[in-house]
C-alpha cells in the first residue's frame, strides 16, 4: 500500500477554476505518480516531505489565514471606533502591502455582512485546535495562535460556525 496526503489550499472559486494548490506529503515517487491527477484539479503541487507533511503545511497555512483575518478584523474595528468609515478603511487597507492578499476576495462579505461559507469557521477552529495541540507536542511557541483559537471557539459558541471563517469579522469588528 502507498499513501500520499495532499490537502488543498483554496476555496470553492479556485476549485471551480482548477486553481487549487496542493501540499503533498509522501514518498517522492508516489507524489510524482499522483501529481497528474492533482494537477487536473489545481495549478500546483508542492511536495513537502514524507507522509503527513502535506497536512502539517496545510495546518500552518490555515494558522496564518486565521491570524491575518483576526488582525484585519481588529484593525477595522479600531478604525471604525476612531471614526473612520468602514468603506474608507476597506478602500485603504485591502490591496495595500500590509494586508494579506486573500482579503480582497472577502471584501464583499465585509461590505454586505453575508458570510456564506467558502471555508466554514468551525473548520478553521478545528485547524487552530490542531495547531495548538501540535505546538504543545513539539514545544513550539504559539501565543497569538492560541488567542486566535479561542476567538474562533467563541465565534462558534455564538453560532457563527457554519458561516465563512471570515465571519470572525462580525465578532471583532461588528
Amino acid at each position: 500500500m502507498r499513501f500520499v496526503d495532499a490537502p488543498a489550499a483554496g476555496t470553492k472559486q479556485p476549485a471551480e477554476r482548477g486553481e487549487l494548490l496542493f501540499f503533498a506529503g509522501g514518498e517522492e515517487r508516489d507524489v510524482a505518480e499522483a501529481t497528474p491527477l492533482l494537477e487536473a484539479m489545481g495549478r500546483k503541487v508542492i511536495r513537502v516531505g514524507g507522509c503527513g507533511m502535506g497536512s502539517s503545511l496545510k495546518m500552518v497555512n490555515n494558522l496564518l489565514l486565521a491570524q491575518a483575518m483576526v488582525a484585519f478584523s481588529e484593525a477595522v474595528g479600531l478604525g471604525e471606533a476612531l471614526g473612520i468609515p468602514r468603506a474608507s478603511l476597506l478602500d485603504t487597507l485591502i490591496g495595500s502591502s500590509v494586508v494579506a492578499p486573500y482579503l480582497s476576495g472577502k471584501r464583499g462579505k465585509f461590505e454586505e455582512g453575508a458570510y456564506d461559507a467558502d471555508f466554514p469557521l468551525r473548520w478553521m477552529r478545528k485547524d487552530l485546535a490542531l495547531a495548538a495541540r501540535s505546538a504543545g507536542e513539539t514545544g513550539a511557541v504559539l501565543l497569538s495562535g492560541s488567542v486566535a483559537k479561542e476567538l474562533f471557539a467563541e465565534a462558534v459558541k455564538r453560532g457563527l460556525g457554519d458561516e465563512d471563517f471570515s465571519a470572525i469579522f462580525k465578532l471583532l469588528a461588528g
